[in-house]
């Protein structure tokens, strides 16, 4: 994930970092950066690139065209941790010729392609040489050499600010370089890591959630009323609203149980283990996958029906091992360090999409699940869009 055919990318960032002492040295120093507190000074960027997003929805509106929301709710989430995180533009909800969202998308493809090339990874670097290349490949190396770059240039003028005493915002940026204790190459790691990571995943859950929401009026009416009743005719989302929006959050967990986009969480045993009557002995790597867990009918009643009620504090109680049944962002040390900024950022969209625009599934559209590095809808979820009266 870190290398495209050899070329150095996300390269040893905190996904692909399997060095523990280095791993936990780097996440100690990131966490400060998506705890709540801080994230909280930034409530008003999660608006502003909101803003912008209902800004060219209008537009999308006027041209009465559909449009995919997979695509739309890419190019909106990263813009947010664009802003939020590194305090640059993009420019991907306006621009379709922005180079970064076509980047990403090439970049994952390159590292599924790493993964489905029965090579060890340090052989992938054979890829480096012409006479192995086709046209794909070389344009993925090329999209990782272009990342690669561009972040150098973010860090370095960030760099030269902060030598400067120049006043620099107190995101993810400033905080990887303030620390001091990692190389130039360490900090554009993590620099990209979040880049790339911090907007698939994301993208693909709002798109199956207001999917689900679209198929159940019933759901969506109920929303729209809880939105009314805490904003009360504001357009701007405050922190403090984003506790009170609890079926919001309830929608967005059962969308995280439908349609788990996140790769399952993946572990080598330290001792023996005996599951189901089949011995495994340490060092193997396991495998779980959450789709058998929130599928099963023995924890979820009813598994196939999108229903937010499953997360009332009523019913959560009644789940069996909830907190190991449900981990649509890993569990324990190497869970997602993201999860309270994708929480956020999805509850602003979300409120400040509906409040405005109403949507209609073109015909063809199903909750179908196409399989790479995340699961993502297969048709696209594609919309006519209207403004809500």
């Amino acid at each position: 994930m870190g290398f495209i055919f050899g070329e150095r990318g996300a390269g040893y960032g905190l996904v692909t970092n399997t060095d523990e002492a280095s791993w936990r040295k780097r996440r100690q120093i990131m966490n400060p950066a998506f705890h709540r507190s801080c994230l909280k000074d930034f409530i008003s960027k999660f608006n502003d690139v909101c803003d912008r997003f209902l800004s060219h929805m209008n537009k999308i509106v006027d041209s009465a065209k559909p449009t995919s929301m997979v695509q739309e709710f890419a190019n909106v989430t990263l813009e947010v941790i664009s802003q939020v995180s590194f305090n640059f533009n993009t420019h991907a909800i306006e621009d379709p010729e922005s180079p970064f969202a076509e980047a990403i998308r090439h970049y994952l493809r390159g590292v599924q392609a790493n993964a489905e090339i029965p090579l060890n990874p340090t052989m992938l670097a054979i890829f480096q040489f012409k006479p192995f290349q086709n046209a794909t490949k070389r344009m993925q190396i090329k999209v990782a050499q272009f990342l690669r770059r561009f972040a150098l240039d973010c860090v370095t003028t960030r760099m030269r600010d902060i030598a400067n005493n120049s006043i620099v915002p107190n995101d993810l940026l400033s905080i990887l370089i303030k620390d001091g204790s990692l190389s130039l190459d360490e900090v554009i790691d993590e620099f990209l890591t979040v880049f790339i990571a911090g907007q698939e995943t994301t993208a693909n859950s709002l798109s199956f959630t207001l999917y689900e929401i679209i198929r159940n009026p019933h759901v969506e009416a109920k929303l729209l009323n809880e939105i009314n009743k805490v904003l009360d005719g504001r357009d701007n989302v405050e922190f403090d609203d984003l506790a009170k929006l609890k079926y919001l959050g309830q929608v967005l967990n059962e969308g995280l149980r439908k349609y788990p986009v996140a790769p399952a969480p993946s572990r080598t045993l330290v001792k023996d283990i005996t599951v189901g009557g089949y011995h495994i002995p340490k060092g193997n790597g396991i495998h779980s996958h959450q789709y058998f867990f929130s599928m099963n009918p023995k924890i979820w009643q009813n598994p196939e029906v999108f229903d937010p009620e499953r997360f009332s504090n009523d019913n959560i109680e009644s789940i069996p091992n909830f907190s190991l049944t449900f981990f649509p962002f890993s569990f324990g040390p190497h869970s997602c360090i993201g999860q309270t900024f994708a929480k956020f950022e999805s509850k602003v969209i979300l409120v400040k999409l509906l409040q405005k625009f109403k949507f209609r599934l073109m015909p063809d559209q199903t909750g179908r699940m196409l399989a790479r590095l995340t699961y993502t809808p297969r048709d696209g979820v594609i919309c006519e869009v209207s403004r809500r009266e």
